[in-house]
């Protein structure tokens, strides 16, 4: 059996992947001061949560109200609840999607800016503990989809450590005037690509461990 119950959940995971590695593409492609990008991504985030756990208390389903947060934090304290006590398979309630699915935010928004900044070892470190947390909650095998998405996650590093593009120079730094080095659009879809192909297997990952 799974951690959680279903895959209803693997939905909204899915796009909050999707969008925090958007936004993260977006900041470094224009540069945007660190303060103001991670600004945009707590925001959205914050929204992303409200419309998961209290979606009929929003003004057109998209402006807050008063009743929003008192209803959003019952539903997570619930989620949290079940994530600390629950017995595996826990129901999928929106609280624990939500907490799951800003965790996933968070991993995905660190992991494509240092993968576009070539810092291989800070993108994968955190994840790396996230999947011993997991492991540590369910101890059984890992199995082939395990396997895959550990090349995967390799063949990435590997790509993102020769993408140096030798040469080759981008504009000057506004800070110390020196000229840095040119991004690849290629190392920014190969990233996509593999949180993308990852995330498919996130069924068998979590349902059949």
């Amino acid at each position: 059996a799974g951690l959680i119950d279903g895959t209803a959940w693997l939905t909204p995971a899915a796009v909050a992947v999707v969008i925090a590695a958007l936004i993260s593409l977006v900041s470094v492609r224009f540069r945007l001061p660190t303060v103001a990008a991670v600004l945009v991504q707590l925001v959205v985030a914050a929204w992303y949560v409200l419309r998961l756990v209290s979606p009929g208390s929003l003004a057109g389903g998209i402006i807050p109200t008063a009743a929003t947060f008192g209803e959003a934090g019952e539903e997570l304290s619930y989620g949290l609840e079940l994530l600390r006590f629950g017995a595996a398979p826990v129901l999928a309630v929106p609280g624990l999607v939500a907490i799951i699915g800003v965790s996933l935010w968070g991993l995905a928004a660190w992991t494509v800016v240092f993968l576009l900044n070539r810092r291989p070892a800070l993108a994968t470190a955190p994840n790396l503990v996230f999947y011993l947390q997991l492991a540590t909650i369910d101890r059984l095998p890992s199995n082939r989809a395990w396997m895959i998405g550990l090349a995967l996650v390799t063949a990435a590093l590997v790509l993102t450590i020769g993408d140096r593009q030798p040469g080759k120079r981008g504009r000057l730094d506004r800070t110390t005037g020196e000229t840095m080095p040119r991004r690849s659009l290629g190392l920014a879809v190969v990233s996509l690509v593999v949180l993308a192909l990852v995330g498919s297997l996130m069924p068998d990952v979590l349902g059949d461990r």
